[in-house]
Formats: C-alpha cells, sequence, structure tokens
C-alpha cells in the first residue's frame, strides 16, 4: 500500500468566540462599580474613548461638603485629607474628602514604642501586634510565637500584657473571655461573680439563668445585672480601626407604583456610565498621520470604540429587559410584600425574554432594584419552589421563610411552638413541609430554638425588669 500526499476539502462545524462577544459578556455581568473601573482603563488605553456619567461622576459636591464636620466629629482616629489644590478651577469632588484613617497597627506601635524602651521588648511587641486579626484578637500560640522569637515566656507574656494595656481596650486578648475580662478591670467591674460568669459564657449564651446563678454565687437578678454589664462591652474592639470603605450598592433598576398599582421599570441612568467617541479627535488625528503603523493604531482603536460602545448599550437593554420581566413576575410582592413572592428560576426568565440562562445569571449578578418596598438584589426575586397540599400550586422558599418569621413573632411566653408545631400550622395551611426543612430555615433566619425562645421570652419574675432594662 503507498502512501502519498494529497489534496481534499472537508466541511466542518466549529464555535468561534470573538473578542467582542468576550466583552459583551464580560461587561454584563460587572456590577456599576466594576464597569466603571473597567471603562475608565478602557479609555486610558485608547484615546478616542471618554468616560462619562457613572457613579463617580454623581453630583454629591455639597454633601461631601457637608459631611466633612461630620466626619471630624464621628471619626476621632481619622485625619482629614484636604482637597487637592492646583488642578484647576473645578470644585473638588467627593473622593477629595476622603478620611485617612488610622489603621489598628500604627496606632499600637505608636503606643508601645512609648511604653517599651528595650529593643528586645519592641521587636516582641510589634510582632504581636502584626498577629492581631482585624477582630484585634492574638489568636496564634504564645508559646510557640516565644520559642520562634528565641525569648523566655514570661518576657513574652509581660510584653503581652503591655499591648492588652493599651486602647482599645481588650486588643491582643487571646479569647472572648479575656477580651471582656481586660474591659472589666479598666472599668473596677472584674468581680467574683463576673469571673465566675466570664468563665462560663457557654451557659449565659444558651440563657441558663438557674445554673449560673449556682455558679456565680448571686441570684437571678443578680445575673441579670452582670449580662447588662457584658453588653456594654466591645466584643471585637479592633473592628472600629482598619475599616475598608464601604461601597455603597446604587440601584441599577428603579420600580414605580402607580396609584391604580400600575408598575413601571426604568434604568437608573445616573449610575451607568456611558462611552463617548470622540471622532473629531479621530478626524484631526487621521489626517495628520502618514506611517502604517499609527494609521493601523486609529483604525484599531476606532473599531474598539465603536464595539464598546455598542457593548455597553446592548448591556444596559438586557439588564432591562431581564428586571422588567421579573417585575412582572413577581408583581404580587411589589404590591403585597414578602408573603406574595412566587417560585422563580433563571430558566423562566430566559425563556421569556429569549436568552439563554447564563446571560441571565450574568444579567442578575451584582445589580439592584429600588422598589417601593426597598431595594433587592436581583438574585433575591429568584426562589426555589414548596409543594401544596392537595394541590398543584408552588409556594416559594422565601414565603415559607417569611411565614415561619410571622408564626415565631406571633408566639406568647407561654405558648412557644416547636418545629414540629410550626409544621403542623403549615400544612393545615396548605404548605407541604418537612420538620427538618422548618427547622432548617429557622436555623437560616438565626431564630433560636423553641427551648431557647421560651427562656428569653419568659425570663424569671426576678430577672424580667432588669433583662427589659438591657435589652
Amino acid at each position: 500500500m503507498e502512501l502519498r500526499p494529497n489534496q481534499f476539502q472537508q466541511q466542518r462545524q466549529s464555535l468561534s468566540i470573538t473578542g467582542q462577544v468576550i466583552q459583551s459578556i464580560r461587561l454584563l455581568q460587572y456590577g456599576n462599580h466594576e464597569l466603571e473601573e473597567f471603562l475608565r482603563e478602557q479609555a486610558d488605553d485608547n484615546p478616542l474613548i471618554k468616560v462619562v456619567g457613572g457613579a463617580s461622576d454623581m453630583p454629591a459636591k455639597s454633601e461631601a461638603a457637608r459631611g466633612v464636620e461630620n466626619n471630624r466629629q464621628s471619626c476621632p482616629n481619622a485625619a482629614l485629607r484636604l482637597p487637592i489644590s492646583g488642578a484647576g478651577d473645578d470644585m473638588p469632588g467627593p473622593d477629595q474628602y476622603i478620611e485617612a484613617r488610622v489603621s489598628l497597627r500604627d496606632h499600637l506601635i505608636a503606643q508601645v514604642d512609648l511604653m517599651l524602651d528595650a529593643p528586645v521588648d519592641r521587636l516582641i511587641a510589634r510582632e504581636i501586634v502584626e498577629s492581631l486579626d482585624a477582630d484585634g484578637y492574638l489568636r496564634r500560640d504564645t508559646e510557640i510565637m516565644a520559642d520562634l522569637l528565641g525569648v523566655p515566656a514570661d518576657r513574652f507574656d509581660a510584653v503581652l500584657r503591655t499591648v492588652q494595656s493599651c486602647e482599645p481596650t481588650g486588643v491582643a486578648a487571646r479569647d472572648l473571655a479575656e477580651c471582656l475580662s481586660l474591659q472589666l478591670a479598666e472599668r473596677d467591674r472584674l468581680t467574683a461573680p463576673m469571673r465566675a460568669l466570664l468563665g462560663n459564657l457557654g451557659l449565659l449564651g444558651d440563657y441558663k439563668i438557674d445554673a449560673l446563678a449556682r455558679v456565680c454565687g448571686v441570684d437571678a437578678a443578680g445575673v441579670m445585672e452582670l449580662a447588662r454589664q457584658i453588653r456594654e462591652l466591645d466584643p471585637r474592639p479592633g473592628l472600629q480601626f482598619d475599616a475598608e470603605p464601604v461601597v455603597m450598592a446604587l440601584p441599577d433598576i428603579h420600580v414605580e407604583m402607580a396609584e391604580d398599582g400600575t408598575l413601571s421599570v426604568a434604568l437608573n441612568t445616573d449610575v451607568m456610565p456611558r462611552v463617548l467617541i470622540d471622532r473629531e479627535y479621530h478626524a484631526r488625528i487621521s489626517a495628520r498621520i502618514d506611517g502604517t503603523a499609527e494609521q493601523r493604531f486609529m483604525i484599531d482603536s476606532m473599531r474598539n470604540a465603536n464595539w464598546l460602545a455598542r457593548n455597553i448599550d446592548q448591556r444596559a437593554q438586557t439588564i432591562l429587559r431581564v428586571a422588567t420581566e421579573i417585575v412582572t413576575k413577581q408583581s404580587d410582592f411589589f404590591r403585597y410584600g414578602a408573603g406574595s413572592l412566587k417560585p422563580l428560576s433563571l430558566k423562566d426568565i430566559a425563556a421569556e425574554v429569549d436568552l439563554h440562562e447564563s446571560t441571565v445569571c450574568r444579567a442578575v449578578a451584582d445589580k439592584y432594584m429600588m422598589t417601593p418596598r426597598g431595594m433587592f438584589e436581583l438574585k433575591f426575586f429568584f426562589t426555589n419552589a414548596l409543594g401544596v397540599v392537595d394541590g398543584d400550586d408552588m409556594l416559594s422558599v422565601e414565603t415559607v421563610r417569611h411565614r415561619i418569621r410571622q408564626l415565631v413573632e406571633a408566639e406568647k411566653p407561654t405558648d412557644i411552638l416547636s418545629d414540629q408545631a410550626i409544621m403542623d400550622t403549615l400544612r393545615s395551611e396548605g404548605i407541604d413541609i418537612a420538620r427538618r426543612t422548618v427547622a432548617k430555615y429557622r436555623e437560616m433566619m438565626d431564630i433560636p430554638t423553641s427551648r431557647k425562645r421560651k427562656r428569653l421570652k419568659a425570663p424569671l419574675p426576678l430577672a424580667r425588669g432588669v433583662l427589659a432594662a438591657a435589652e
């Protein structure tokens, strides 16, 4: 058999994803903050792209100016960053009034450097400070730390006590009990009964007043007074430092309801950045350049700018289509509340708007809707379903959770509902649900067990007045 090269034609089907499609997919899944950051990066690389609008351009200069004094009063640890001068005649924007917060590390190092003289002690203190978590706790094993530093354990413990004497009080504690005891000692409230209570915080969490009374050597009212003092303390002293700036969630969609109950859906164009193409600049530069490389650069820049502008517009239209269909499907929620939320899946929306499920998933990711009932993430409206007894209808999981919370909130101190009782009540209302499902939903909503709720809602008579004052 002789083998020889030969030419022939063959047809094959293949899927080629262009750069434009990839860009469209990326833009759709971005939230507004990520989108604006991406567009400004594109503008840095492409001289024909100009980004306008977006959250950072929203008119809030007067609000920022009025907030300067509030920042100074509410943040004693913050140093005000003054507006940048020499940047033209424009008024400074709100981003120029950003407070420069002092970190927990810098705050503690400044204190221990004044309190400790020996270089070795300062080294130990810095290692301790560097090991603190965001809450201000020292979670590492102190014996191992001392061994790694090559210092005696008693010297390490002495430096640790020095760090624990710094502000904020309670910092560098190794557990919650130590954190609270440091704060109580400063207030001269670390009595013997309080020490006993700190050693049995688990009993306090389970609201076992009788057991705590025996352990602490006080009556029930005394236990409640100790608990009240603990509520005044800060269990996470480090959180007042190193706070990351909170990025405010701004709505992508506005939903309004007319007096007749009609719902209208609109894009929030104030927070959506837009892309403008500087065609005048393109024409002026194109007329001057002669080199092939320069011409190719301008051609590519114009093509990429057009792609980006089209993809931004397509992103906005897709989000509006998806949001409008969500409002249509969940119209009862907007009119009557959480109890009327219906089961809804990505597949349901995708079928109505003629899009792929993955496209709908990207369209709702990190997007928010402002409604007459508050602001919600679009993902909130997608819920699983539970069956209804003796029927084919379905209820959303969120509706069932809402009903469970209603039942718990309506409990009387003398009639606390068990998970079984809640299940029986829901079944009598036609909701097909198992007891373990009730327990799962209760835990997801941070609702205590019936045993704990009974203690919380029916405290001992001697402690009732103290508990009411503490709450």
